[in-house]
């Protein structure tokens, strides 16, 4: 891999002496097909397959411990799931319970 990124670095350097002194054409063009080979085949690196507990743990939404929801947040989950007093209404979609929260706010003079 090492020889590999020597000689992609090499041809760089190269095409770009190159491209500022009289330059053959044809030359730049092999050296531009083989730096795009040595690209190609070049293959990432590859994480380590196993993943611990703490990485585990990193993912996902941070949020404080025992932060209490907004009216908002609790608004559109009772909504979605159809329960509180959205109870034996069934479940409503996103921008349904949005709707149904501006309106409410709207009345109330929010």
């Amino acid at each position: 891999m090492e020889s590999k990124t020597n000689r992609i670095k090499q041809i760089r350097n190269e095409i770009s002496r190159l491209s500022r002194s009289g330059y053959d054409i044809d030359q730049i063009t092999h050296l531009r097909e083989e730096l795009r080979s040595l690209k190609v085949l070049q293959t990432p690196v590859k994480r380590n397959a196993t993943i611990d507990d703490d990485d585990k743990k990193k993912k996902g939404r941070k949020t404080k411990a025992g932060g209490k929801m907004s009216p908002y947040q609790v608004h559109v989950g009772d909504c979605r799931a159809g329960k509180g007093k959205y109870d034996g209404q069934g479940t409503k979609g996103f921008e349904q319970c949005v709707e149904i929260w501006n309106n409410l706010k709207k009345n109330r003079g929010d």
